[in-house]
């Protein structure tokens, strides 16, 4: 059964240093906050890939084909990335076992 907490009156307003949650972590289904979750390797690796997409559109978005270095360093982010994922499934990692349940 899921719990729903309750709201503060709008006449308690939060501060600037008062947390939005009590704790973050209280959660019924025990769900971790994402920077647990995911090793800092493959977050990395994903925020880097991310970045090299964003760049990619931008230039096509002005109507301009992205430089062949966008192209290569695309191809060299998403093999690292593919990588440590298959090398970290392969230890078994905390990552893959969450995700397939």
């Amino acid at each position: 059964m899921i719990t729903r907490r309750s709201l503060r009156s709008t006449e308690e307003p939060l501060g600037p240093s008062e947390p939005i949650r009590e704790q973050e972590d209280d959660e019924t289904d025990d769900i971790e906050h994402i920077d647990r979750k995911v090793p800092p390797k493959i977050m990395r690796l994903t925020q880097h890939l991310h970045n090299m997409i964003y760049i990619r559109f931008f230039y096509e978005q002005i109507g301009q084909q992205p430089p062949d270095w966008t192209k290569r360093e695309l191809t060299r982010a998403e093999g690292a990335l593919v990588e440590e994922l298959e090398r970290e499934e392969g230890q078994g990692g905390a990552f893959h076992i969450r995700r397939r349940r």
